[in-house]
């Protein structure tokens, strides 16, 4: 289980333990960026917000991303080498 202590959120030393307890190579920074709070641990509600560059790529801000708007994200991305 991820969030190893019940409390509702994870830190990076929980995301880091069960990599290791399940010997695998992941790095908890990339969860830890939703720490918009700054208090060392990402709430669900953080976790599932608008993730970063989600709001650029919504060109009308509808919510949604369009066929159009997933085209010209995939061009931007191959352009940079992704």
């Amino acid at each position: 289980m991820l969030d190893a202590n019940g409390d509702g959120s994870v830190t990076l030393a929980e995301i880091d333990s069960l990599a290791a307890s399940k010997d695998v190579n992941v790095s908890g920074k990339r969860v830890m960026v939703r720490d918009t709070d700054g208090d060392g641990a990402v709430t669900q509600a953080e976790y599932l917000a608008v993730a970063p560059g989600f709001q650029k790529a919504d060109v009308n801000n509808d919510g949604v991303l369009a066929r159009k708007e997933i085209t010209r994200v995939s061009k931007f991305l191959a352009q940079a080498g992704y």
